[in-house]
């Protein structure tokens, strides 16, 4: 039998990157919370090859310190916690410090980034989680993530990638969902060096909406809302036009009724219902009733 032995620090890590980044889409889901996090305005992703070959994400929030860049790509290195009473009031988007590290181990990261009270950035490069020397670098406020070659060290997983539209796909789909959650945040998307989505960051939902549903769907929305104990729920509904929708998965625009669930911010389902679209049938005396609703809980 096998000797019982602690896993080497680099295994450990590439098991831990495949519980945490399946795909382009996991990094940039990723990178954008941690934008967000850092209190950004606006945030830039850019694809090429699906994300596969290169993805970048830029911020305006507060940036890294350049004594702690090579710190937060450890494992559980974290500036969102500090002890056991903080996980009963987690307020950010992520908080276990583990993505930076699990995106570095399978791929080549290149970060830049810089604070309010620094005249200058400051650069690291990874290659396979191993960081180089920390450099001086020139660049505006907030940070720039440049992840390379995703995979590029684990063959078996890039060998179950699928073809670089499906994977683009996939990365559209999340910078959507993030566009929609916060709409207080300007988020760009440019896939293969063409503009793709750009919402305003003004804070109203309906601007989010509109700038990533298109303008027919979103001028078809009913809001509604409403409150009750600790919890206050709003939403958009939408009766029409559901063949028309632009985003998400392919295959859901077939099925008649779909929902989109946000809580807290987070986005918790797209999920689609016949029985409730049967209910709405017998309601509304419209035999092909389509509609689409949006739920925001807070």
């Amino acid at each position: 039998m096998p000797n019982i032995q602690v896993l080497d620090p680099h295994v450990a890590d590439l098991i831990a990157a495949g519980e945490v980044v399946e795909r382009p889409a996991s990094v940039a889901k990723e990178l954008m919370e941690n934008a967000i996090d850092a209190g950004a305005s606006s945030v830039t992703v850019e694809i090429a090859h699906g994300g596969l070959t290169f993805l970048r994400v830029t911020d305006d929030g507060k940036g890294i310190p350049s004594d702690q860049l090579r710190t937060a790509f450890l494992r559980h290195a974290t500036s969102k916690l500090r002890t056991e009473y903080d996980l009963e009031a987690i307020g950010t988007l992520g908080f276990r410090g583990e993505a930076l590290a699990a995106i570095a181990a399978v791929s080549r990261v290149e970060v830049m980034s810089r604070t309010a009270d620094a005249p200058l950035g400051a650069s690291l490069a990874l290659e396979g989680g191993e960081p180089g020397p920390v450099e001086e670098a020139g660049c505006p406020l907030g940070t720039t993530m440049v992840v390379r070659d995703l995979f590029y060290n684990t063959p078996a997983r890039l060998k179950f990638m699928k073809k670089d539209a499906a994977e683009g796909a996939a990365v559209f789909a999340v910078v959507q969902r993030v566009a929609l959650s916060h709409p207080e945040v300007s988020v760009k998307f440019l896939r293969d060096g063409k503009q793709e989505l750009l919402t305003p960051g003004d804070g109203q939902l309906q601007s989010a909406v509109y700038a990533v549903l298109g303008r027919e769907l979103a001028l078809g929305f009913t809001r509604v809302k409403g409150s009750g104990e600790e919890m206050s729920v709003t939403g958009f509904v939408s009766i029409d036009i559901i063949d028309k929708l632009k985003v998400i998965d392919i295959k859901e625009r077939s099925h008649k009724m779909c929902f989109w669930i946000f809580l807290n911010h987070f986005f918790c389902k797209f999920i689609k219902s016949i029985a409730v679209i049967n209910i709405c049938k017998r309601i509304c005396a419209r035999q092909y009733l389509k509609l689409f609703l949006m739920f925001f809980c807070y």
